[in-house]
């Protein structure tokens, strides 16, 4: 079989629907050059004998190729393949399978190849089948089958199949489907042969019994002690290297981790030896080492302010006018507190409250709902009367607020025949059947003999369109719909009202 480890390839095969466009010949040349395929099966290609070798030259000059064309008209399989990577040798063709022996030219390992196309119906199907098992009853070798089903599509529809002699002769084999694209409605399948995986490193795992060996302790302090003393001594090493180049800033990230790695080293041996007397009420939280309170000095040396500019440009740098500086900022940023009078309702209508051109969007909506509410109830006293009905215990009840201010529209003369008591409209699910396509209306009912004219309009026969849309009642729904919601655009369907 040779060693073939050393020598992955990748072969492919894609049902592409026709062969006839320059755009499949673009797309399949970008499939092999993008994967490096050395071999494709081209099914359902629908070109005649002698259509082949012009694309072939054309795209893919110095390739060989086999098909089964004069076994089934309609141009079924192609194989193409690279003479300079891979021998083939067809041994089977027929209507619906391409058999072949593939050899690598460099590994000098063989194997065989199906490629299959079934035809659409079961019966037609059944020589496919005979014809795999003919082959499989005398198939010693590895073998792979590389499946084009013919369901509907959004379907299963390409797999890879392989024998048990590949399995035993511990062969790699991985297959993907490349994401579907506008060219075919089948994936193009990409198989990776030969093609061991990257070792894993193992993880260490403590074994129990290592703590039985007498010699278990003394091995482990010796090795945290060298470990130990090589950090400190690395660390000694950079300080003195960091002395002579103070401004050296890669130096200083060097003596920042080796430091870390010092007092890592060093907490580790403090717990190991904590552990190995039993001595577990020790807090771990502080370490209280000479470096841990340096490095709390440090840190607040580097969070003090020591000087501070001003938008004027000078420096400060006493403290008392640091912290006046500081004081002046945030209170020209945030402002100051300011004494204001509580606003009650009746101090609000009796005083008036001017709308004027500055004024936010909101207290002009204020402004607006006063005046409103002053005119409908006649006088402000009237008004401050009626606003107490709309609180309760609790506060405000913002639904008696909405239902006096939200516009009243007449009554339309369709609200009986939308909404029945005993048939509560489902709104979601008529949505749903409309953009199905399937909601039951009356043009879709003239089995049952039912009235085709709209039940609204009583004009033209009720479709979909017609009863979203095109009716003058829904016509109007939708222009309140618009102006309440402040669209300009018009609806026509169902997709692009849901968008």
């Amino acid at each position: 079989m040779g060693d073939p480890s050393s020598l992955p390839m990748k072969i492919g095969f894609w049902n592409v629907r026709g062969f006839h466009r320059p755009l499949k010949h673009n797309g399949v040349a970008h499939l092999i050059r993008n994967n490096q395929l050395c071999l494709l099966g081209i099914l359902e290609t629908k070109l005649s004998a002698s259509a082949v070798p012009c694309i072939l030259n054309r795209l893919f000059p110095g390739w060989c190729h086999t098909d089964n064309f004069h076994t089934i008209v309609g141009g079924r399989m192609l194989i193409i393949w690279n003479p300079v990577v891979i021998d083939v040798q067809p041994d089977d063709i027929s209507p619906q399978v391409v058999h072949c022996r593939i050899t690598n030219k460099s590994s000098q390992l063989s194997f065989y190849i199906s490629f299959t196309y079934g035809l659409y119906t079961v019966i037609n199907r059944r020589s496919m089948w005979e014809k795999l098992m003919e082959l499989g009853q005398a198939m010693n070798m590895p073998w792979l089958i590389l499946d084009n089903d013919s369901n509907p599509v959004w379907c299963k529809l390409d797999r890879v199949l392989l024998n048990n002699e590949w399995l035993e002769a511990s062969l790699q084999c991985n297959a993907h489907f490349s994401p579907l694209g506008c060219l075919s409605d089948h994936l193009p399948g990409i198989i990776t042969l030969f093609d061991p995986p990257a070792p894993k490193p193992k993880p260490f795992r403590f074994f129990n019994m290592w703590a039985e060996h007498p010699d278990f302790l003394a091995a482990v302090e010796a090795g945290w002690n060298m470990r130990g003393k090589e950090a400190d001594l690395a660390l000694q090493e950079a300080q003195l290297q960091l002395e002579s180049n103070p401004g050296d800033a890669t130096l200083q990230d060097t003596l920042r981790s080796l430091r870390k790695k010092a007092v890592f080293l060093a907490e580790a041996e403090r717990h190991f030896f904590y552990q190995k007397a039993k001595i577990h009420f020790l807090k771990m939280g502080d370490r209280n080492t000479k470096f841990f309170h340096d490095m709390v000095k440090r840190n607040a040396t580097r969070n003090s302010i020591s000087a501070i500019t001003r938008p004027d440009g000078s420096v400060v740098t006493t403290a008392d006018n640091i912290a006046h500086e500081f004081v002046a900022f945030y209170t020209s940023l945030l402002g100051t507190d300011v004494q204001t009078s509580p606003v009650d309702d009746e101090r609000c209508f009796n005083l008036g409250m001017a709308s004027k051109k500055g004024d936010s969007p909101l207290l002009q909506r204020l402004a607006e709902i006063r005046n409103k509410l002053i005119t409908d109830f006649g006088s402000p006293q009237a008004a401050i009367q009626h606003m107490d009905g709309w609180s309760d215990c609790r506060g405000l009840v913002t639904s008696k607020a909405y239902e006096f201010f939200r516009p009243k529209l007449t009554r339309q003369p369709w609200k009986a025949t939308i909404w029945k008591a005993f048939i509560p409209p489902k709104y979601s699910f008529i949505m749903w059947l409309g953009l199905r396509g399937r909601l039951a209306t009356r043009d879709r009912l003239a089995f049952l003999q039912e009235d085709p004219t709209c039940s609204l309009c009583i004009n033209t026969n009720e479709m979909a369109k017609l009863l979203f849309f095109e009716c003058p009642f829904s016509a109007c729904v939708w222009t309140d719909i618009r102006q309440w919601l402040g669209i300009n655009r018009r609806m026509s369907t169902i997709l692009s009202a849901v968008k």
